[in-house]
């Protein structure tokens, strides 16, 4: 969570998750501080799976798993950071955003786990990947072991590992497909004092996105193109369901 602090005459917003940056707090008219967008520092992104698209990569109880982008949150945004064990300029580790100082690594088994950061041993180079060109898309990436060369991070059913294989299966399940914060939404539903309902969305992700809705939760799902963030409801007395995609 962000700190505030005065500078001067401004109030700012001081980020301190291993990583800092100091953003200027703007403000509404009636007070309201606007919402802050971290500049400078690393990029917070999500891993969406190129062999079962709409599928992200995500922690769970402290293992790398494979969900549906109805259920991504926190878990699945990981802050891209330099190498802990290579100053490659296409190694990275990935950060956990909600958990500062936990990383995603190979274990001994070669599951993808979400480990506190220690000290000595192979912790660095377990949680140390180089970027390539995706194996099934060079448009994408994929992501080689440092210390396990030839090995990546791939999908495996519902699970996360980090193996070395070939063919189109393997190449599928080992590409990756990135979302950043330019690219991604975030849906609100709220009620107003007018007896309405109110969906937002893209509060942080600058306005972009499409609104879809539904009668049922497993759909079918209409688009709604004509809908603007913020977006009126009148209730009634069916259930309706909302979700945004990029």
């Amino acid at each position: 969570m962000p700190d505030v602090c005065r500078v001067q005459a401004r109030w700012d917003s001081v980020y301190s998750t291993r990583h800092t940056a100091l953003d200027s707090l703007n403000f509404d008219a009636d007070g309201t501080i606007k919402p802050v967008t971290m500049t400078g520092g690393n990029v917070v992104t999500w891993w969406e799976s190129y062999g079962v698209p709409g599928y992200y990569m995500v922690h769970t109880n402290g293992v790398g798993t494979l969900v549906n982008s109805d259920w991504i949150d926190e878990t699945s945004q990981f802050l891209m950071v330099p190498a802990l064990a290579s100053k490659a300029t296409n190694a990275i580790s990935f950060e956990l955003v909600d958990k500062s100082d936990r990383y995603l690594r190979r274990n001994s088994s070669g599951r993808l786990v979400m480990d506190l950061w220690t000290v000595g041993g192979s912790f660095n180079a377990d949680a140390t990947f180089y970027v390539r060109p995706g194996l099934a898309n060079s448009a994408d990436v994929s992501f080689e072991s440092c210390n396990h060369p030839g090995n990546f991070i791939r999908r495996n059913g519902s699970l996360v590992y980090l193996q070395s294989g070939s063919g189109s299966a393997f190449n599928s399940d080992a590409t990756w497909k990135s979302w950043t914060a330019s690219s991604l939404v975030d849906l609100q539903i709220s009620p107003t004092n007018g007896h309405q309902v109110v969906v937002t969305w893209d509060v942080i992700w600058n306005g972009v996105g499409t609104l879809l809705e539904a009668a049922n939760l497993n759909g079918p799902w209409l688009t709604n193109n004509s809908a603007v963030s913020p977006f009126m409801v009148n209730p009634s007395n069916g259930t309706r369901f909302y979700k945004v995609e990029p």
